[in-house]
């Protein structure tokens, strides 16, 4: 924790980051501002995560819940969680888990909740504790998972080992109302715990913590390692025990003292036990796992890795994160290019490196990981495009959202964006889709961002896409597209579409069942009603960090389905050149046999094809021409799916989307 940072709370949080310098010199800065619409009530509970020191919790009188996830930057975001509250009523306390940032606890009047994220869901953990009010809530760290309750009734206790809630009174008046309670953690000895309970109208109470005969248990950080590898201990005991002897065969130190012991080194192969012995003035628990700890002198690193974005926007920084298994002790990084800067500190030795990419494009990344046994590699070609995806682009969610890195927004986390079979598209038979059928909630937004594009090197593009609609009833869902120039900090609107019962936006019949596509004919371009939508995107050309963003509008109506997005056009067209109307391609889409009819008089005709990773997967050069000419070209050794066909005459170059079966 930061010692020089404070939070207080009035009409809004205010933060003090220098809370001990001398008087006259201390400045608070407001952090928040009108949330939800309002200043005009003052805020009930402030609780800051001591696992995360970014998340803070603010409950205001007006039975709001508010949680900011960056507390700490210039100027904090907000997170509006009021309709997540089991009750609608004003939290009476907050409490954070300190080791776990996504487990906060909470009362309401007198109920008790635990959330595992971060406040969206809750589950009631009151048990049988008594229809009193809940005023205060105090987790114990040195118990397991182990809860104290301040009520009109005194104190409750529970930890993971009980079944339920114990009444925890022993020497406090009957009729004490405990209106807070907080733990003072002795700097020696868990058995100089104590908690203060103050009481309405009663003054200041302590007492020693809950404890009870311990019941031995732990666990290691690892049980399978090589020579020379470090091995933390966790308590897991019951009871809470206030002292602790392990004994660590083959291993140094060889005893410990400690509740957890880490870093105890295994230098010598071999399969070694482990002993502890907790207690406590309740009785004494001993229990050893034999045969526990193995160390092998064959086992070899399994290098594994991560990173936090591998689509990322140009200039974007990115944290690497090594998942080797084994205890690797060395680490060496590569990237392919090898321009890169290494930031906050680390290096290609690092094992968690702080990288920024210097160039736009693929970068490959290669990690070579080595423990006492020796070294293991792991690569990974082109992992990381930087900057975005080069156009062409196209997507048919036939490998989900995650395979192309597009991200979902969705803030009421209700009905959101993802993934349907469907019949009537090709390839294959999956779309994006927003169930807008089952959305039991008025003008709900949600957002399906794409992942960044570089459309350097371009002068016009369009955006197309394919969608499926049918209206119910009279009611108007919309769809909203947009784009960002600056990787989704700003957008600008270039399309709204909505149904008007005359087909600009269904694609088709009306009804009041479940839609879902089942021929090409319920989709747009088809059978019924609208068109497919060309949208220029010409205004962004040049630039690289472009996003796409789809947005639904909800209003009671029907379901809504998106597939193959393409962003396309010609690439470095000189000023001399004629784009549009070279060649004809047929039958489109094919089970891979294309015919390509020239519609312009050239000489020559360069042809390409390109795969949805802009890999080249075929090229011919047709010579010899004069006037209009056709050719058959044979592409059924290549997988079902959407290419891009580019042909490139002298004066002339034209790019199209070809699809084969």
């Amino acid at each position: 924790e930061n010692p020089n940072t404070m939070f207080v709370g009035y009409k809004n949080v205010w933060r003090c980051n220098n809370v001990k310098a001398p008087t006259g010199q201390i400045s608070w800065d407001k952090i928040s501002d009108n949330l939800a619409g309002s200043n005009s009530s003052n805020m009930a509970v402030l609780e800051q995560s001591p696992a995360d020191l970014n998340i803070l919790y603010a409950a205001r009188y007006d039975s709001r819940l508010f949680r900011s996830d960056n507390v700490n930057d210039p100027m904090p975001s907000w997170n509006d969680i009021t309709s997540y509250m089991p009750e609608n009523m004003t939290p009476t306390d907050v409490e954070a888990h300190p080791f776990l940032p996504g487990v906060v606890y909470m009362t309401q009047n007198n109920r008790v909740y635990k959330s595992s994220d971060r406040g969206y869901n809750w589950e009631d953990i009151s048990g049988t504790l008594p229809n009193v009010h809940l005023s205060s809530i105090a987790f114990y760290k040195n118990s397991q998972d182990g809860l104290y309750i301040g009520s009109d009734a005194g104190v409750f206790y529970r930890d993971s080992s009980m079944d339920d809630w114990i009444w925890f009174n022993n020497g406090l008046p009957v009729d004490a109302s405990v209106n807070e309670i907080e733990i003072y953690y002795h700097p020696d000895s868990v058995s100089g715990d104590v908690i203060r309970a103050g009481t309405y109208g009663r003054g200041l109470w302590s007492s020693d913590m809950y404890y009870a005969e311990p019941e031995a248990a732990f666990i290691a950080s690892d049980t399978l390692i090589p020579p020379g590898c470090a091995i933390d201990f966790t308590d897991l005991s019951s009871g809470v025990p206030h002292f602790w002897e392990w004994t660590f065969e083959g291993g140094f130190p060889g005893t410990s003292t400690d509740k957890d012991p880490a870093g105890v080194i295994y230098n010598t192969p071999g399969t070694y036990s482990v002993s502890l012995t907790a207690w406590n003035s309740a009785g004494t628990s001993s229990v050893t796992y034999t045969h526990y700890i193995t160390v092998s002198e064959t086992l070899m690193p399994v290098t594994a890795f991560t990173v936090n974005d591998s689509v990322p926007c140009f200039g974007n920084t990115l944290y690497f994160t090594d998942k080797t298994l084994h205890c690797p002790s060395s680490w060496r990084w590569m990237f392919i290019p090898d321009d890169v800067t290494f930031l906050e500190g680390t290096n290609e030795y690092s094992q968690n490196p702080v990288v920024e990419l210097n160039q736009a494009g693929a970068y490959s990344v290669t990690l070579i990981a080595e423990n006492a046994n020796g070294s293991d590699t792991k690569s990974k070609p082109d992992y990381i495009l930087h900057g975005g995806y080069s156009i062409p682009f196209a997507e048919d969610f036939e490998s989900g959202l995650d395979a192309k890195s597009w991200t979902v927004i969705n803030p009421d986390r209700g009905i959101t964006w993802g993934i349907h079979e469907v019949a009537g598209t090709t390839p294959g038979n999956h779309a994006t889709w927003m169930n807008l059928f089952d959305y039991y909630s008025l003008y709900p937004r949600d957002y399906l961002v794409s992942p960044p594009m570089n459309f350097t090197g371009f002068n016009n593009l369009s955006l197309t896409f394919e969608h499926a609609y049918a209206q119910r009833y009279s009611q108007v869902d919309s769809l909203i597209v947009a784009v960002s120039g600056d990787c989704g900090e700003t957008w600008t609107r270039i399309y709204v579409g909505y149904p008007d019962g005359q087909g600009s936006f269904e694609t088709s019949e009306p009804t009041t069942e479940f839609f879902l596509p089942q021929s090409e004919d319920d989709w747009c371009g088809q059978g019924y009603g609208a068109l497919c939508n060309v949208l220029d995107l010409s205004q962004w050309a040049g630039h690289q960090n472009i996003k796409i963003r789809f947005e639904t509008v909800g209003k009671y109506g029907n379901n809504l389905y998106i597939d193959n997005v393409e962003i396309s056009n010609s690439v470095s067209v000189g000023e001399n050149l004629i784009t549009g109307d070279l060649f004809t391609v047929f039958p489109n889409p094919s089970d891979g046999s294309f015919t390509i009819r020239m519609n312009h008089p050239e000489s020559s005709l360069q042809v390409e094809l390109l795969n949805m990773e802009s890999q080249r997967v075929f090229t011919k050069t047709i010579s010899g021409l004069n006037g209009n000419y056709s050719e058959t070209i044979d592409l059924s050794n290549l997988s079902s799916g959407i290419y891009i066909l580019k042909a490139s005459g002298n004066q002339t170059m034209q790019v199209e989307k070809i699809i084969i079966r």
